[in-house]
């Protein structure tokens, strides 16, 4: 039945996916209508349904409206798709009435004279028919199209697609924060696309599943060109299709970072479109904006397109961030059918080494080092099992990438003789149990923006400050949703009014980040910091003067209790510029270098107090060195509502601020 129906109604077959035209009620061909009159039928009636406004095709076409509304300019809409591929009329892109009168007329165009795009695809795939499929079953429900009067009944290459997709139910993917990359450091989001029928169970079957990416085709690594292309939107994005095996060798082994998978409650119908669509998208690009149309927001706006009832992207404001995605889809009453947690390699051999004693973890630090260390025949076969799968996935840990690049490397042969020696115990390994942190899903998390105001004291007076910050996440910020002891900032400003009227800019944050890596017997990676941006400076050289700043500093972190209580010290270099500063042979450039350190103390998912201090030498300056001490404690009394309480000390004297902070 089907492969007849595949034979001479292709596309009937796909619609019935979908829930369109039904075969039982499809219009019978009326052999006095001629072709050209018939086309022109479905156009005039979808023009009477005003369809080309109807919120599916301005999804399917990613349109957009202006700022100043519909029926300004025409229509006032813009497709966000900006590879001319993806538009059959000339002014497809910023007209959608003309986009669906093309597209209804180019269903029905002669197969003969289309241009493949590939060597493998055929002048049958190249029909509008055949790069659309996503629009015809959007409009075969609307118009209830005849099946038997369309050119194409056939797709192999789109079929082709679809079969090796395979699709059953989708997921989004979460990929936590990554410090070492800018274009994850705020966290990266995809889809995973469930394959049917496999024979595989579990967390393996997953990995014979397709990730559905949207990133930017990088054509350069250099930090400043990649920084104004990714801010500019210099970079074409594109939908890619990759093994999810190799999304979670990446980032789950390779990067240690933890994901979060929430599937979603979709309908074959919607799961079939989404497919469709996702194939025309192959026909296109987007410009990539970092701060906006970025993986969050296109993942976002294709699931989106499948489901026309909600509203997913309305909301959001710049910069659009990957937690920005989970909330939103979270929000959506209904649309997420389950969570799971996926924990990275590293989570998971912090879980294995748990409990272990001193003697355990020497022999998995001696066969980090050299496989063939011998266990002590006194060691029972069960702790044997647990120490060799440790030092298995420790050389996964260290060696991660390699063992991904080089499969003839001296870390695989490595692995290859552990995981020999774990074989001849012919004994299966207990099941690993992690436990799910629900309070560090990235949905727990405040508001990505943060609005503060409250009164603030210096030099005697009493003034007013402001606070704004546009992202993300500072170490006294509340816990929950956030890496523990990761911090990253990005424009955050805050300003000060005082009696007599003057307004000051006390801080400006362009990007700050701190990472901080906790010590541990099989861990030793720095942890590190960097600040760009500008903020005051009250000292002998320059009495509140709001100078230009560029910053960083390496050092080690030690928790030796816990995540819960840290502390860490670092050697920072510090460059500042204002005209009014005494700086090296006296002009207005600082240069200093000097210890810092601070200590964190989570008392509470939502009270955090943290003190942070440092002293910058000042070689051939004035004065010869200067110092900054800080203290903060901050409690989340309400969710996304906190209060903090804020003191400094300067060479000058003391400040301090109370501030009531929303996050947003």
């Amino acid at each position: 039945m089907q492969n007849r129906f595949r034979v001479q109604h292709g596309w009937l077959l796909l619609a019935l996916w979908v829930g369109c035209s039904a075969d039982l009620h499809m219009p019978v061909a009326d052999p006095r209508v001629s072709p050209d009159a018939y086309v022109e039928s479905l156009v005039a009636r979808a023009r009477q349904k005003d369809l080309a406004h109807s919120v599916q095709w301005l999804r399917l076409g990613h349109y957009r409206e202006g700022l100043l509304g519909q029926g300004f300019l025409g229509d006032s809409y813009t497709s966000q798709a900006d590879g001319p591929g993806f538009f059959l009329s000339a002014r497809g892109k910023v007209d959608p009435q003309a986009e669906l009168d093309a597209t209804i007329r180019a269903l029905f165009l002669p197969v003969r004279g289309n241009q493949p795009r590939t060597a493998h695809e055929t002048e049958q795939d190249a029909h509008a028919l055949c790069k659309f499929p996503a629009r015809f079953m959007y409009l075969s429900q609307a118009l209830q199209i005849d099946a038997r009067r369309l050119p194409v009944s056939d797709c192999p290459a789109f079929e082709h697609f679809y079969q090796d997709l395979n699709p059953q139910s989708v997921t989004l993917v979460f990929s936590s924060y990554y410090l070492n990359s800018p274009a994850s450091a705020f966290g990266h989001t995809f889809l995973r696309i469930n394959k049917a029928g496999t024979l595989a169970i579990g967390k393996k079957r997953e990995l014979l599943d397709y990730g559905i990416d949207f990133s930017a085709d990088v054509d350069s690594y250099n930090a400043v060109i990649y920084a104004f292309k990714g801010l500019t939107g210099m970079f074409p994005g594109t939908f890619k299709q990759v093994p999810y095996f190799y999304k979670v060798r990446q980032y789950n082994d390779t990067e240690s970072r933890d994901l979060w998978e929430y599937e979603l409650a979709l309908t074959p119908q919607q799961i079939t479109l989404l497919v469709a669509h996702l194939w025309e998208l192959g026909h296109t690009y987007f410009d990539y904006y970092y701060l906006s149309e970025n993986c969050s927001y296109h993942i976002l706006s294709l699931v989106e397109v499948v489901t026309p009832e909600r509203q997913l992207t309305t909301h959001l404001t710049s910069p659009v961030l990957p937690t920005d995605t989970v909330k939103a889809l979270v929000a959506s009453q209904g649309l997420v059918h389950s969570v799971h947690y996926r924990p990275s390699l590293r989570t998971q051999f912090l879980a294995r080494v748990k409990g272990m004693s001193d003697d355990e973890l020497d022999l998995i630090d001696k066969l980090l080092y050299d496989s063939d260390t011998p266990l002590p025949a006194a060691l029972p076969i069960e702790r044997r099992i647990a120490v060799l799968d440790a030092a298995a996935d420790l050389v996964d840990v260290r060696y991660g990438e390699a063992l991904v690049m080089k499969t003839d490397s001296d870390a695989a042969k490595h692995k290859q003789r552990l995981l020999e020696r774990r074989a001849e115990i012919l004994q299966p390994s207990a099941a690993l149990e992690v436990p799910t942190p629900r309070d560090k899903a990235p949905e727990q998390g405040h508001g990505s923006h943060r609005l503060g105001a409250g009164p603030a004291m210096a030099h005697g007076m009493v003034g007013a400050s402001l606070d704004l910050r546009i992202n993300l996440h500072d170490l006294a910020d509340p816990a929950g949703g956030y890496p523990e002891l990761n911090a990253i900032e990005f424009l955050h400003t805050r300003l000060q009014l005082w009696p007599d009227g003057k307004l000051q800019v006390d801080d400006l944050g362009l990007f700050r980040v701190t990472s901080l890596t906790v010590q541990t017997r099989f861990d030793r990676k720095l942890s590190w910091k960097f600040d760009s941006g500008a903020t005051t400076l009250d000292d002998r050289a320059c009495t509140r003067c709001f100078a230009a700043h560029l910053g960083g500093g390496v050092g080690m972190t030690f928790a030796p209790f816990g995540d819960w209580f840290a502390f860490f010290i670092t050697t920072d270099a510090d460059a500042f510029y204002a005209p009014k500063l005494t700086g090296i042979g006296d002009s207005g450039m600082r240069l200093g270098v000097g210890p810092a350190g601070g200590v964190r103390l989570r008392v509470a998912p939502t009270l955090i107090v943290l003190g942070t201090g440092q002293y910058i030498f000042l070689p051939w300056q004035v004065p010869k060195g200067v110092y900054r001490a800080d203290a903060i404690v901050r409690w989340e009394y309400l969710t996304n509502l906190a209060l903090s309480v804020e003191a400094r000390a300067l060479p000058n004297g003391y400040e301090g601020q109370l501030m009531s902070f929303v996050y947003f």
